[in-house]
């Protein structure tokens, strides 16, 4: 073998070398952001399954509250049924019923992005009973009562209960208290909307559904779309960037026919999209108590 043959012999052999190399990168990137993405997906797909069970729960003998503060979407619903506290250090307090909660809180964990999806669920214990974190003094009775301000009243008390954050992974152990209330984390641009069924006659949206409530943009601002549906919308809460919406028994024939949720999951494996974000966006649509 002269020199030339064997300088040519190394020139393509490093050529494929190279190129085996570039293949063997290119596979290793693809199953790294085929197992995010599945471990994305199971996580979304879970919190579907919560979510549409907790809809199909909802009882109209209590009430329905879609509301925000500053753009920050909050959904609180009542569930009929026995349920049992997780907080109660043993005592295993019971009700006839709860409030289911959606909402979410930043993450002050260190190096940590994104939100928590945050849904603890208050036992309705009734009244005189000692309350804990998640067992409130109230049953389905005092709201078919006096339905207009026992929820109000309960929703400022959800409100002043709602964590400002959280910390996801924990590192202290108050931290661990608080984890009963976490759904997912890496979260961002959640929102809750709902439709009464009418559909869009105008542009391009003819024939969609009509959604109100909070919902974000493509390029990751919320908003507030309000219906002229009376009986529904606070008027002098539903202002600005706030809303706020309540359903009772007293009318349950102006209930939603389905809740909207939406919400992004963030994976840094993904590349970024126009807006500089890694994130997988999901959104669970469910009947009301069906």
């Amino acid at each position: 073998m002269t020199l030339v043959e064997m300088l040519v012999s190394i020139a393509i052999l490093s050529v494929m070398i190279l190129a085996f190399s570039s293949i063997m990168v290119q596979s290793q990137q693809f199953v790294t952001l085929a197992q995010s993405s599945r471990r994305s997906h199971a996580t979304a797909a879970s919190i579907g399954r919560v979510v549409r069970r907790d809809l199909r729960r909802a009882s109209q003998n209590g009430f329905l509250a879609i509301i925000s503060d500053d753009g920050n979407p909050l959904m609180i619903l009542t569930a009929a049924g026995v349920a049992y506290s997780i907080t109660d250090g043993g005592a295993q307090s019971t009700g006839t019923g709860s409030l289911i909660c959606y909402g979410s809180c930043s993450n002050n964990a260190p190096n940590a992005s994104g939100s928590i999806l945050w849904r603890p669920a208050y036992i309705l214990a009734g009244a005189g009973t000692p309350e804990t974190d998640d067992v409130l003094a109230y049953d389905l009775s005092e709201l078919q009562s006096n339905v207009n301000v026992t929820a109000r009243t309960i929703i400022d008390r959800i409100k002043e209960k709602c964590p400002t954050d959280l910390a996801v992974p924990p590192e202290k152990l108050e931290h661990i208290e608080g984890l009963w209330q976490v759904l997912a984390h890496g979260c961002k641009h959640l929102s809750i909307m709902w439709t009464d069924g009418t559909t869009s006659t105008t542009g391009s949206d003819t024939g969609n559904l009509n959604w109100y409530g909070i919902g974000y943009n493509n390029n990751g601002t919320s908003y507030v779309n309000r219906s002229s549906i009376a009986g529904i919308e606070d008027p002098n809460e539903s202002t600005g960037s706030n809303y706020y919406a309540l359903w009772t028994h007293e009318d349950q024939s102006n209930w939603p026919q389905a809740v909207k949720v939406r919400f992004q999951l963030q994976n840094n494996d993904l590349p970024k999209n126009a807006f500089g974000e890694r994130a997988f966006d999901f959104e669970v649509i469910c009947n009301i108590g069906q």
